[in-house]
């Protein structure tokens, strides 16, 4: 079990990498965006809260 100090400088780690590679994937979209617009806009990940069906 963790104690309570030592859970949250965990979770506090595990939420400053995520939110740094999210940081990370977020900027590499948008160069590839950047650089080809018309077939970022076709790619099927923009799409998917739109299209798919539960």
């Amino acid at each position: 079990m963790f104690s309570c100090q030592t859970d949250t400088e965990w979770k506090t780690k595990i939420l400053y990498y995520c939110s740094y590679f999210l940081q990370d994937g977020n900027q590499k979209l948008q160069n590839k965006h950047d650089k080809d617009p018309i077939m970022f806009s076709k790619a099927p990940h923009t799409n998917l809260a739109t299209t798919q069906k539960p």
